[in-house]
């Protein structure tokens, strides 16, 4: 007798596989839109680009990426498609000699083509140590800034929070070699634990008006995004998981990241976007700092909802380090939503401009993750 399919599996197991595809092209997607205006501050991205409302390519007064094409993505997405496939190769675990090397080999491969998108400070810190002969289980001592929490969104596919030790342990391990401190395990646990629990939520009943997609779905299958109580709950997620992660990791000086964002979403409640914009550019910061950069994402997806093109555009007008803010709440807003509820233009558009092999990667993650409990 063959046995009958159990509909109610296959179709969550459709939706997390959405949900993951989502939260590496929305990473990509953020990525490419703060490209133009990283490391720049708010009046010269007005300047220069006026207002941003889809991909420009990079401006000759652009810092790091002057004359990238529109749509094109940085380090962020590079390297997070890195971790994702040595992921994928180490069924579930990275070793940090392998993750030291391949970072050393990108970053060898951008400097031969003469690109100035290279690593951030800490983990370029990190490489360096490693090269004149340090220990990959030290190097990472010093690490504080956001480059764990831009590339972590591969452990919130690969892990649930259903295991919570297991699933710190797993950041812990994709920050050891770079950002092995508290700070640095604190920010990427609050972006991993809330991608984590966004592909775990039930499917919606149905859609809240509040909560439509803003765009055209990227897919002929419709779009099933969360709710604003399912956002919440999963913002709510990271959060308890940034609080036990800080206690793992060298302590280096700097405020709670979990902390600081408990605190400004209940300031940011009500204000118009002229007035969160500049609560965040002013009072939380967009540096590479983890508590500036990793908080402001956060914000920003509490306060957008499923508006996914209008958070991330919003994202790169802020000033500072616009293409990390707006990869990790890309990632966070596509967990949410799915890659169903992204524009295909701009899908199409990142696709024409370079080759990035993200549905497979997505695809081998979620393999990795168990089945959620019924």
């Amino acid at each position: 007798m063959t046995r009958p399919e159990n509909t109610e599996n296959t179709d969550f197991a459709e939706l997390q596989l959405d949900r993951a595809r989502g939260a590496l092209w929305g990473l990509a997607l953020g990525d490419a839109l703060g490209m133009p205006t990283q490391s720049m501050s708010r009046q010269a991205i007005r300047e220069t680009y006026g207002k941003i409302s889809g991909f420009v390519a990079g401006a000759a007064n652009q810092p790091i990426a002057p004359g990238m094409p529109a749509g094109s993505v940085t380090d962020d997405t590079d390297q997070a498609l890195i971790l994702g496939r040595l992921l994928i190769a180490g069924e579930g675990h990275v070793a940090p000699l392998d993750f030291a090397t391949a970072l050393m080999e990108w970053e060898e491969k951008m400097i031969a083509t003469g690109s100035k998108d290279l690593l951030g400070p800490s983990t370029k810190r990190a490489l360096e140590a490693l090269r004149a002969g340090a220990s990959p289980h030290e190097t990472g001592k010093a690490g504080t800034t956001n480059g764990a929490a831009m590339r972590v969104a591969p452990v919130g596919i690969a892990n649930s929070l259903a295991e919570p030790a297991s699933f710190l342990a797993a950041v812990a391990e994709s920050c050891s070699v770079t950002h092995n401190t508290n700070l640095g395990i604190s920010g990427a646990a609050a972006i991993a634990a809330t991608i984590s629990a966004a592909i775990d939520s039930p499917a919606p009943a149905a859609p809240a008006k509040s909560a439509a997609p803003a765009t055209p779905a990227a897919s002929a299958k419709p779009a099933v995004p969360a709710t604003l109580a399912q956002i919440s709950r999963a913002l709510d997620a990271g959060l308890a998981c940034a609080y036990e992660a800080e206690k793992l990791g060298t302590w280096c000086e700097g405020a709670s990241i979990p902390a600081r964002f408990a605190h400004a979403r209940t300031q940011v409640k009500g204000m118009s976007e002229t007035e969160f914009g500049d609560y965040l550019a002013h009072v939380v910061g967009t540096s590479v700092a983890s508590q500036e950069s990793v908080v402001c994402a956060l914000l920003i997806v509490e306060h957008f909802g499923t508006q996914i093109v209008r958070g991330l555009t919003f994202a790169a007008e802020l000033g500072g380090d616009t293409d990390t803010i707006g990869a990790m709440a890309g990632a966070i807003f596509g967990a949410l939503c799915g890659f169903s509820a992204l524009p295909p233009n701009m899908v199409e558009t990142m696709s024409s401009v370079q080759n990035l092999d993200i549905d497979a990667v997505a695809t081998g993650l979620l393999a990795l993750r168990k089945p959620r409990a019924a």
